[in-house]
This record gives structure tokens, C-alpha cells and sequence, in this order.
């Protein structure tokens, strides 16, 4: 899914949740989001799920950061992207968004977090 560009999220039902929660709406005053504060309750409200599938979303591409990325090639600007993905969901929005072109290989010059944050000034 991240070569694609695709965020990938997991799914999940648990069927003896508490009581609190079959009216649970999200509202800060119902008494099943006090359980929720409280993170010693995490262990059982989050044990004995039962796992449904995982699905992938993607966030559009914005046309005006293709326009600009386009405009700045062509002043020779350098392009550098920094963002919280994991790498191959960045290098296929970077394809996508022009930064790279469809068959070039950015595997040598895209870091992780990790990495970038090991160099030194």
C-alpha cells in the first residue's frame, strides 16, 4: 500500500465492551470518554478484538504543490520534501506530486527520520 501512496489503518470490533459505551458518542461528558481518560483501562478495552481488515486511504495530492514543484524545476530550485510518512509513501507522493519522475530512483537521497537524524551538522 505505500508504494501507492496509500495510508494503511486496521479494523477492529470488540463485542463485551462496557456498558458506557453502547451510547458513547464522543462527547467529553458521557461517562464511557472518562474510562477513556483514564489509561489504566486501556488494557481491557483494547484486549479481545476482533480483527475485520485493513483498508487503504489516500490523501489527495494538492494540484497547486504539482504547479509549484513544476515552476520551481524550472528555475533549478532543489526540491527537498521532509515529511512523517514512512519512505515509500513519500517517494510515491513525491512521484505523484512531480518531485520525482515516474521511473527515477530516489532510493539513495530518501531517508527515514531515524537516518536523518543521525547526520551530523
Amino acid at each position: 500500500m505505500s508504494k501507492n501512496a496509500l495510508q494503511c489503518l486496521g479494523f477492529a470490533y470488540k463485542v463485551d465492551l462496557p456498558e458506557e459505551f453502547s451510547t458513547y458518542n464522543g462527547d467529553h461528558d458521557h461517562p464511557a470518554h472518562k474510562l477513556l481518560l483514564n489509561l489504566s483501562n486501556y488494557l481491557s478495552i483494547e484486549s479481545k478484538l476482533i480483527f475485520v481488515g485493513f483498508v487503504g486511504i489516500r490523501d489527495t495530492s494538492c494540484q497547486e504543490a504539482r504547479q509549484a514543484i513544476g515552476d520551481w524545476r524550472a528555475t533549478s530550485v532543489r526540491v527537498i520534501v521532509v515529511m512523517g510518512d514512512k519512505k515509500n509513501t513519500t517517494e510515491a507522493i513525491c512521484r505523484e506530486i512531480g518531485c520525482l519522475r515516474p521511473n527515477e530512483d530516489f532510493s539513495s537521497r530518501s531517508l527515514t527520520g531515524r537516518v536523518f537524524m543521525e547526520y551530523n551538522d
